[in-house]
């Protein structure tokens, strides 16, 4: 099949729902490499520079309830990368062709020291970031110039009062309350706020939107709360919280939008892991995993890049066969399936073309 009709069947599959269509599929000149047999490229990196947190959130995997459901794990809570290796791996993402870069991580990215460095040199590389964060730190007016030219900023924010966020999030500081986090919110213009949906702030639901679109936020969007190895089903949820969404919805503008997104199984399990192919998560000791639901499994870890240039690394043999041998049969609910199905197209010139669509 010749590449140019390869291209026209690909956007076929692309959807328009945010949470649905494949994001991958959305960078048009990684297709195109796809397409003619390229070498693939570690298009967006994320990074888990810090895994210590200033809260202990209660449906948190690392500092929370959850914290020792996670067996053979690499987690300590005292990882710190190191600053210089830090800024040289963005150098070398830049050299490798990374376009994009996300702090999400174990613990508050905003924490980490020198943070602000890291995110110019990313913006001096001409490269994009963005990051995850609870916002429960103290922002300078040259944090904020930073901050504001991140591609997005994703903060947790799970209640729309003082006592359901102490609650919730139980900052380790006394002193830390939700006005502060209220207010940084205020003071960036890229904010989207995700809230998991507990027990403890069904009834926030309504509130906790009205609050954010108040405060400028770009969106909300709502999830269950998480597990490691079974699926995310939003189709269980009780009346009240599906009242509550419903009501969200209504308050959406084209400035303001609200989302509920939640995992499905992994319906194909013999489909391999092609999205792994373009993309690679960090953690703070410089273990790389295929994708943020692996990070901290030692089954996952499938190489290094502490004392090892990062491109060094992504022209590896094993780096390059690694996403053959990953099974959708043996990973978490991952939410890159229709990606994958996709990919599997693509990769397979065999299977991509039917005119019988």
């Amino acid at each position: 099949m010749g590449i140019e009709t390869r291209k026209e069947t690909y956007k076929f599959y692309l959807k328009d729902n945010i949470w649905k269509s494949p994001k991958l599929l959305r960078n048009k000149d990684e297709i195109i490499n796809i397409l003619s047999g390229g070498d693939s490229k570690p298009i967006h990196v994320t990074i888990d520079t810090i895994e210590v947190c200033n809260q202990r959130c209660i449906m948190c995997f690392y500092h929370g309830r959850k914290s020792n459901i996670m067996k053979d794990s690499t987690f300590n809570g005292k990882g710190v990368f190191p600053f210089n290796r830090l800024i040289n791996l963005i150098d070398e993402l830049k050299e490798t062709g990374t376009e994009c870069i996300s702090f999400t991580g174990t613990g508050e990215t905003l924490l980490y020291p020198d943070i602000y460095k890291i995110f110019q040199r990313i913006l001096d590389n001409d490269m994009e970031y963005g990051i995850t964060t609870n916002l429960s730190v103290d922002l300078s007016s040259d944090n904020i110039d930073v901050l504001s030219k991140a591609s997005w900023i994703r903060c947790s924010l799970n209640s729309a009062t003082n006592k359901h966020y102490n609650e919730i999030n139980r900052p380790r500081n006394k002193d830390d309350d939700i006005n502060k986090v209220l207010n940084n919110i205020k003071s960036l213009p890229n904010i989207n706020i995700s809230y998991a949906i507990l027990n403890e702030n069904v009834s926030d639901i309504l509130n906790t939107t009205k609050l954010v679109k108040g405060l400028g936020a770009n969106s909300i969007f709502f999830r269950p709360e998480m597990t490691f190895d079974i699926p995310i089903d939003g189709k269980n949820h009780n009346d009240e919280v599906i009242s509550g969404l419903k009501e969200a919805k209504k308050m959406e503008t084209s400035s303001f939008k609200v989302y509920e997104t939640y995992d499905d199984a992994n319906i194909n399990q013999d489909l391999i892991c092609y999205y792994s192919n373009h993309t690679a998560y960090i953690d703070a000791y410089g273990d790389v995993y295929p994708c943020c639901v692996t990070k901290y499994h030692k089954k996952y870890i499938y190489g290094n890049i502490m004392n090892q240039h990062f491109k060094e690394f992504w022209d590896s043999d094993k780096r390059r066969e690694n996403y053959k041998k990953i099974n959708m049969r043996f990973c978490p609910p991952c939410k890159h399936y229709i990606d994958n199905s996709m990919l599997e197209l693509l990769y397979n010139d065999d299977k991509i073309f039917n005119r019988f669509i």
